[in-house]
């Protein structure tokens, strides 16, 4: 009975990944998540995805399941996660920003990172951890690209860097240890 049992539940998995075309019953297709664009000669360009799934060093992560972990951590009322990207648009590593509930004294990032620690895999954490209010647009959703924006604007913050000798004297060597340039005081090696 378990061996019957296993078929039809892979059965039913296989119908729920492989669907049918209306066109031809026979054949059978995969939905990847990819966005593409069909070109005149036929050939398909990739656009985007549907969902929101990055892979950052190696590891694929639904950005998603982050902030559903952020919202489960005491004291924060809502939290959302962005990508940082690289110059080259890549994505670099995970910032989250999260409100605290208004009873949540002595909140601080590092608290927040050490409860996501306890339930994400280390490949999923963020590399920083903002807890401010979140933007919110006119129909009281979260402003995704406010924040987008917003991390944008502090990884490129070098200001903070100029003004201090030993700021950026620590700066260089993370550079020289992640081999990469443009570190920030927001930055760590996991976001380099």
């Amino acid at each position: 009975r378990a061996a019957e049992a296993g078929e039809v539940m892979m059965a039913e998995q296989t119908a729920r990944a492989f669907g049918a075309t209306a066109q031809d019953p026979t054949l059978r297709t995969f939905a990847t998540g990819d966005v593409c664009l069909r070109r005149p000669d036929g050939l398909l360009e990739f656009v985007g995805r549907v969902d929101r799934l990055v892979k950052i060093r190696g590891h694929r992560i639904e950005p998603a399941e982050v902030e559903a972990a952020l919202r489960q951590c005491p004291g924060i009322a809502d939290g959302i996660v962005v990508v940082r990207t690289r110059d080259d648009g890549r994505p670099r590593a995970l910032v989250a920003y999260a409100e605290p509930r208004p009873d949540s004294k002595g909140l601080l990032p590092r608290h927040v990172l050490a409860m996501l620690a306890r339930t994400l895999p280390n490949h999923m954490l963020p590399a920083a951890v903002y807890l401010e209010p979140l933007p919110m647009l006119g129909n009281f959703k979260l402003d995704r690209i406010g924040l987008e924006r917003r991390a944008a604007a502090r990884a490129s913050d070098v200001s903070a860097r100029a003004s201090d000798p030993r700021l950026d004297a620590v700066a260089q060597v993370f550079e020289h240890v992640a081999g990469c340039s443009g570190a920030t005081p927001d930055d760590n090696l996991l976001s380099l």
